[in-house]
């Protein structure tokens, strides 16, 4: 009997509790995952996915955004941040022959940020045009 391949996917990684939180899940359901950050000015995220990547031992690439504040709300500059961030994470998915594309927003990010399920919806549509998916294990998990 042959011993099955995980399936990879691509985790789009902060370091924070919730992209922690989603990578622990990923991988106690048998998935190969592989980080990926986007670092912008303050590198708050980028120095919280390295530890956490080192911490559950796996891959993680860091694009540097240095015109993007790390610490800001405001949608419209959030919306570009997360365009850029799905475009680098669907060539960097491609590349690994990965099939999906996880992050860790929860039912709580719905809440506050009310244009997000619209913005999730468009993105993953953009995905399965190239053959990936984007999961949200935390939003499930509730």
């Amino acid at each position: 009997m042959t011993k099955k391949t995980p399936e990879r996917t691509l985790l789009l990684l902060s370091g924070g509790k919730d992209s922690r939180e989603t990578l622990k899940m990923l991988l106690a359901q048998g998935f190969e995952v592989y980080g990926l950050c986007i670092s912008g000015r303050e590198k708050t995220e980028e120095a919280g996915a390295l530890q956490a990547a080192a911490e559950f031992n796996i891959p993680l690439r860091v694009v540097q955004a240095p015109w993007f504040s790390e610490k800001t709300w405001n949608p419209v500059k959030l919306i570009f941040r997360d365009l850029g961030l799905g475009f680098i994470a669907m060539r960097q998915a491609r590349k690994l022959g990965a099939k999906t594309i996880a992050c860790g927003v929860k039912p709580m990010d719905f809440e506050a940020l009310p244009w997000l399920a619209l913005f999730l919806k468009f993105g993953n549509s953009i995905f399965k045009l190239f053959g990936l998916q984007l999961v949200l294990p935390l939003a499930k998990a509730n």
